[in-house]
């Protein structure tokens, strides 16, 4: 006999269709008291800037001053987007899951998302594999496409 488990939370889930405030918080108000500096060392990103004669280390961000770092001792470049978004991502290792926060703005081309799809064409324009329009059993009704 199978057994279900159902779980119910508290919190109620919150629609993100539109951006809102805080009822009687403006913009600028909620930017000038929630903004971070934003220290990032993903060289990659095309938002990353290296800041000449900035060097921030991880000890003085953690206020520990006999913290060792075991890799990178501290960061010498920022974030220069205005608005970031840090998303918690779970990732399994083996037998162990870990949560992990990740930068979910970052681009490589400064375009978070974007997709070169001109990058799918052969020289001459036409998608590699075949024609698009014979892809699929059900448009053709017959498996020539696949062939």
């Amino acid at each position: 006999m199978p057994i279900t488990f159902h779980f119910k939370s508290n919190e109620k889930s919150q629609e993100m269709t539109e951006d809102s405030l805080p009822e009687g918080v403006t913009e600028e108000e909620f930017k000038q008291q929630y903004a971070k500096i934003v220290y990032c060392n993903y060289t990659d990103c095309f938002w990353n800037t290296r800041i000449e004669g900035l060097k921030k280390t991880k000890a003085s961000l953690l206020m520990n001053r006999s913290y060792v770092p075991l890799e990178v001792p501290g960061f010498s470049a920022v974030c220069s987007r205005t608005e970031i978004a840090i998303q918690l991502n779970t990732y399994t290792r083996g037998t162990q899951k870990q949560p992990i926060p990740t930068c979910f703005t970052t681009a490589k081309n400064g375009k978070t998302g974007h997709m070169d799809f001109a990058r799918l064409l052969q020289p001459d324009g036409s998608p590699y594999g075949g024609s698009l329009e014979s892809q699929h059993p059900t448009i053709d009704n017959s498996f020539e496409g696949y062939i």
